[in-house]
């Protein structure tokens, strides 16, 4: 493993204890309250798309077609991360 995935899956366990604090507790609802919970979640299958992306190029040679699928699934994340944001 190298150190970039080290932190990544470091992040994974940030990220999943961060939503289950804000997740459990009552908000109000508002829209920056709805923005925040929807870039938590995409940053979460963000996440989870790296940590397999990263894995599905270790494997080159024997997740093949499944490589492209989750490269592709990995930049469906950046796009929304974007939008999310702005």
């Amino acid at each position: 493993m190298s150190n970039g995935n080290i932190l990544t899956i470091g992040s994974f366990f940030y990220i999943v204890l961060l939503m289950v604090v804000y997740f459990s507790k009552a908000r109000i609802k508002s829209l920056e309250n709805r923005i925040y919970s929807s870039l938590l979640i995409c940053n979460f299958i963000g996440l989870i798309s790296a940590i397999l992306c990263y894995f599905s190029v270790l494997y080159y040679e024997k997740l093949g077609p499944i490589n492209y699928v989750v490269s592709r699934l990995y930049l469906l994340y950046l796009v929304a991360f974007i939008l999310f944001f702005f």
